[in-house]
């Protein structure tokens, strides 16, 4: 057996000792008692739902926390049930109140019972029985402990006043064998001595010596007059039950002076209270003696009698103060080397990690540098080569030089002599002297030419038609406003306040998806330049734009915007409305399908209404969603608001980069600044527009937010939409006077309006920032670390986790997603970014650590992907003791590696693979839980580590399957892989060397695609006229190759895990021959396709799918079924949150189990 570090469980705040129940104060007999009980339970219960029965101060239900699925703790003190909650709080373990002869439960609803040291307390000993037996499963196993009472209540014994019937071993016997058909017995007894054990197993007895006395020892086979009895009682056959042995100190000489001394001490402080009290005794019955006498001497001497007895009950006092002084240092020094012990195997866990790093980080630096020189050598033989190339191109570059020269000589030479040359003498001295007079020279010779051929009509009809085309085109380039900027209508600019207005165009449609709404109050050069970046930054999307002008006295002589700008609804109000009023009057007069509420102190830039319009349509549950805002000087002014319990408001980012990753994904937030949001339409008339409450401004918005959110929708932040904000133009930015002087007054009435949600969802002010950032209250926060940003259409395991990442979002965590490489991926980062996700590349410029220490109390679960990376964050994440830490394997990289290293006959591979698997199973202890991705994987690490925490989850999902109808004709055979995988590369040459020729023995036409990233040259040199090698493709190539394929193959040879292609060729219907490799993982897939390890047979199965239309429709349609049944969003959704949190299952179904 390796061992293994078992965390003991202890509270903080010990409840008071009551004389019998054990508590975390208490040390000694008492101590190694009840934890050794529970230590040997700990193996009985993994993986299972268990009951504790007076649990008490709850330590023992914690260590079986520890490892088993669910754990419910019962006691009947309803204090101690609260104080157990309040010092263990996991999220697999539950205390209640409750009697243990009306158990709180639900009918065989526990896999394991634990009742230790109560059976004692309780009178009806049946009715607590038959209790025990209806909570427990039909193979559920009760392990229970009482004292026997021929021994611990023996002759000469104290009786214990608080256990009210006693059991012997007989009785005990009786009493299990009415209700379980499998007992078996145990006994412990606490003791002070030394073991002897063989290091292989032995069949022999053991052998027992007990001191009887000073001069005789006992020989026995165990040990005798044990105090407890420990049995194990079930309905099924039991499981094999080892001896055990706790071990609570080894330093029994290195302190047996202290307690030599300590002993010495109470032995003469009860040798002096035994002679107080015989003199007290003697001074009593003087005192009687005396009484009887009436002589004064004899009354004095009494009185000195009663006061030397005070004294000597002072010293008395005073000798038991010593006593529990003693005591007292005694326990505390106990309890500080325990807690120092407990401190250095933290520290022993985390070393071991980093040294594991160390080891690792070596083994790369050493593969680095042979690298390096190999890469040296390489590059010093290719330099050598491509010099001698440079010079022999340099020769034969000199000598073709040459024999052209020599060649243009000669021509020059012959040329020279000629008539043609003399007579261009003077046309040559011309052109020198004047271009021009050479040019009309050539138009004459042109006109001259076309005369006498007969071409000048048909010149002169071309050159009209010309000109006519290009007006055509300069005149549609200023009707529709984009270039050039000048109207060919309204040539006149106009001039406001020293600003010049050119009139423009704004080419809005009839038919409006976007309504855009601008408030405006004068400031006409503000207006005018939010206007102008429509044209400017043309959004795709049909909008139309409703100017509110909020009764401004212009001068009549003032020119206005709707004069100006043509293409805009120019509302103007007869009267004043204020900011609110005048929105919600242009709002009736919209007829888009969404608002967009724009502040005329803004620029819209590029995909600013498109981005908005596309996150609505995307997703029915959002409401209201806005932009990001910037400053004119491009620094961030708002992502998204944060709301705090006062109801005062956060500008998130306030002054920072917009391009820092936590301004750049979508999220819900708390408000949106009302200088650009958009809202549906018939939302915002159900919800009868802004508040009047608020007007004329201030605080509508956020109260706007809420009021989505009452009525059942989301409020999202948009990146991707982002606005110059000019902050404070339209309204200034004193607090005190005009219009801003409603920010504070309207503060107070949202506060009083949303008192119960601030309380219940929002955090006081400034605490928890970053969960509040995220609307975090009541959500789980998962920090996701994997080699590189997932790029799910070119691997399985990107997709594995994209799936992960969807599933967590869609059951309501917030995601952040660490790459190990710290790379920004142009392609895949945003893609990612828009599930929700903060990815933390290398915008975020500082280390992991850092990033830790400023976040890491936010982050709840942190999920590590690949054994690689998690020795590498192990470290870190270990200094965060608050933090779950969930190990995700993908496949058992030791196993893939140990069944290539045999495929190959490679021993320094097998080596490897020992290596890993040691790895990996460290791993298992590590964290507190690993995920795999199927059934086999998880059972094979759990019989190597039986007391790791190992579970399994759907490992891919599919939202969407369609039944084929229609049978795909001709031979192609597609295989789909990454072949950067070892595995994927041997496969391919398997399928194209081995079983191709066999499959064109009988289909000479037969074909194979090979279509995916990463081709190896071994792959590529498989090219060739029956093969093709198309490298990555697209999501939409990939699914035409699926759609027009005959047949899909995966001819594994090794590998480990569920294997993405496999389940993509289900999903898609495309009928699959694989190999047992292939479909491992995969239970019962071998009833829906053909599975085959030989080249021969998956040539023969390949064959039957081309001659049999009928076997290939069927099997087509019980491939799109089996995946629609077991690889499901939701299927993976449900075994994602089995896997993560057990404990709310387990509730659940005992739930449904009571109705």
């Amino acid at each position: 057996m390796i061992p293994k570090i078992i965390r003991r469980e202890q509270a903080k705040n010990s409840l008071v000792f009551n004389g019998e129940r054990y508590t975390s104060d208490i040390s000694g007999q008492i101590e190694v008692e009840h934890y050794h009980r529970y230590l040997m339970a700990q193996q009985f219960c993994a993986d299972r739902v268990v009951l504790d029965v007076a649990s008490g101060e709850g330590y023992g239900a914690a260590m079986i926390a520890q490892v088993a699925r669910f754990v419910q703790g019962v006691d009947i003190d309803a204090e101690t049930v609260n104080h157990a909650s309040r010092e263990f709080p996991r999220p697999n373990l539950r205390f209640t109140q409750g009697d243990a002869t009306k158990l709180p439960v639900e009918d065989q609803s526990f896999d394991t019972l634990l009742s230790f040291e109560t059976i004692e307390h309780i009178e009806d000993h049946d009715g607590f029985l038959r209790e025990i037996k209806r909570s427990l499963r039909s193979e559920g196993l009760l392990i229970i402990s009482s004292p026997d009472t021929d021994v611990y209540s023996a002759a000469g014994e104290p009786r214990n006043p608080f256990h009210v019937h006693e059991l012997t071993k007989s009785n005990f016997v009786d009493l299990l064998q009415k209700q379980f058909r499998h007992v078996a017995f145990l006994i412990q007894k606490p003791m002070i001595g030394s073991i002897i054990l063989a290091e292989e197993q032995s069949s022999c007895e053991p052998l027992v010596f007990e001191k009887r006395d000073a001069n005789y020892f006992e020989v026995s086979s165990q040990p005798s007059h044990a105090p407890y009895l420990i049995a194990f009682a079930s309905d099924n056959p039991l499981p094999e039950i080892p001896n055990s042995f706790y071990i609570h100190r080894t330093d029994l000489d290195t302190d047996m002076t202290e307690r030599l001394t300590q002993a010495r001490r109470a032995i003469e402080a009860e040798q002096k209270l035994s002679e107080a009290l015989d003199r007290l005794h003697e001074i009593e019955a003087a005192q009687i003696e005396y009484q009887n006498s009436t002589s004064s001497a004899c009354s004095e001497s009494v009185e000195h009698y009663q006061e030397e007895a005070v004294q000597l009950r002072n010293e008395v006092a005073k000798l038991h103060q010593e006593m529990s002084s003693l005591e007292a240092a005694f326990t505390q020094k106990m309890s500080q080397n325990q807690s120092d012990v407990a401190s250095l195997r933290g520290l022993q866990m985390r070393t071991e990690a980093e040294l594991l790093v160390s080891q690792k980080q070596l083994r790369e630096t050493k593969k680095f540098l042979e690298n390096i020189e190999a890469h040296q050598n390489a590059v010093r033989e290719a330099d050598a080569r491509a010099w001698q190339a440079d010079i022999e191109s340099g020769r034969l570059l000199v000598r073709r030089l040459s024999e052209e020269a020599q060649q243009a000589k000669g021509h020059i030479n012959a040329f020279q002599p000629s008539r043609s040359w003399h007579v261009g003498f003077p046309i040559r001295t011309m052109a020198g002297i004047s271009p021009r007079l050479v040019r009309l020279a050539r138009i004459v010779a042109k006109g001259a030419w076309w005369t006498a051929t007969g071409q000048v009509a048909h010149r002169l009809r071309l050159r009209r038609a010309y000109f006519a085309t290009l007006k055509q085109k300069t005149e549609a380039a200023h009707t529709s406003g984009l270039s050039p900027r000048e109207s060919p209508t309204s040539p006149v600019k106009h001039q406001a306040d020293d600003v010049v207005f050119t009139p423009f165009a704004i080419p809005t449609s009839h038919r409006p998806v976007v309504s855009v709404i601008i408030p405006a109050y004068g400031q006409d050069d503000v207006t005018y330049r939010c206007l102008r970046s429509f044209v400017d930054n043309l959004p795709d999307v049909p909008f139309e734009i409703i100017l509110a002008d909020d009764a401004y006295p212009y001068d009549v002589h003032e020119p206005r915007l709707s004069e100006i700008v043509s293409g805009i609804r120019h509302l103007r109000h007869e009267s004043n409305l204020g900011f609110l009023e005048s929105c919600n009057a242009a709002a009736k007069l919209a007829v888009g399908e969404y608002l967009f509420f724009l502040n005329n102190d803004t620029e819209i830039l590029e995909n600013s209404l498109d981005a908005l319009v596309s996150l609505l349509e995307r997703d029915s549950s959002v409401g209201m969603t806005g932009s990001k805002l910037i400053y004119p000087d491009g620094s961030l002014q708002e992502a998204g608001g944060v709301i705090w319990s006062d109801a005062s408001g956060w500008n998130w980012g306030r002054n920072g980069d917009p391009l820092q990753p936590e301004f750049n994904y979508p999220r819900e937030v708390d408000y949106i600044s009302g200088a650009a949001i958009m809202i549906r339409r018939s939302l915002f008339e159900i919800l009868e527009g802004f508040d009047r409450h608020f007007a004329p401004a201030y605080y509508e918005d956020t109260d706007l937010a809420f009021r989505v959110r009452n009525a059942g929708f989301k409020v999202v932040y948009a990146p991707r939409s982002v606005v110059i904000h000019h902050e404070g133009v339209s309204h200034g930015t004193d607090l005190t006077s005009g219009i801003k002087a409603r920010q504070v007054i309207n503060q107070k009435l949202m506060a009083d309006r949303w008192r119960d949600v601030l309380e219940k969802q929002h955090y006081p002010n400034s605490a928890d920032l970053y969960r509040a950032v995220d609307r975090g209250r009541n959500k789980r926060v998962i920090l996701i670390i994997d080699h590189y940003v997932p790029e799910p259409d070119r691997d399985a395991g990107s997709r594995t986790i994209t799936n992960v990442i969807e599933c967590l979002i869609q059951s309501g965590f917030v995601v952040k997603f660490w790459p190990q490489n710290r790379a920004y991926s142009p392609i895949y980062t945003p893609t990612l970014q828009d599930m929700g996700v903060e990815v933390v590349d290398n915008r975020w410029q500082g280390s992991f650590d850092e990033w830790l220490n400023e976040r890491g109390d936010s982050i709840d679960i942190a999920l590590v992907s690949r054994p690689s990376i998690a020795f590498e964050f192990l470290p870190a994440l270990c200094s965060r003791p608050h933090l779950e830490l969930c190990f995700y394997g993908h496949d058992l990289h030791f196993d893939r590696m140990r069944r290539e290293a045999r495929l190959k006959g490679d021993k320094g591979l097998s080596r490897q693979s020992d290596e890993m698997e040691q790895l990996e199973r460290r791993l298992w202890r590590l964290f507190d839980r690993s995920l795999y991705l199927s059934t086999i994987e998880r059972d094979h690490a759990l019989s190597l580590e039986p007391n790791a925490d190992v579970r399994s989850i759907v490992p891919y999902c599919y939202r969407y399957s369609h039944r084929r109808e229609k049978i795909v004709e001709g031979r192609t055979i597609l295989f789909v892989a990454g072949f950067a995988h070892p595995p994927n590369e041997d496969a391919a040459r398997f399928l194209v060397e081995d079983i191709l020729p066999l499959v064109q023995h009988q289909y000479p036409d037969a074909r194979v695609l090979l279509v995916g990233s990463h081709p190896t040259e071994a792959v590529k040199v498989l090219a060739g006229p029956s093969v093709e090698v198309t490298g990555w493709v697209s999501d939409n190539h990939l699914q035409n190759y699926y759609e027009t394929s005959r047949v899909a193959v995966v001819p594994l040879r090794f590998g480990a895990g569920v294997k993405g292609k496999v389940v993509e060729a289900l999903h898609y219907g495309l009928p699959l021959v694989t190999t047992s490799t292939g479909a491992e993982g995969i239970e019962d897939l071998e009833t829906v396709l053909c599975v085959s390890d030989s080249a021969q047979a998956i040539a023969n199965d390949i064959m039957k799918l081309f001659a049999d239309d009928e076997r290939w429709l069927s099997q087509s349609w019980a491939q799109t079924e089996f995946s629609t049944k077991h690889f499901s969003f939701e299927a993976m959704r449900h075994s994602l949150q089995e896997a993560l949190f057990p404990e709310q299952l387990q509730i659940s179904q005992v739930g449904r189990t009571g109705e």
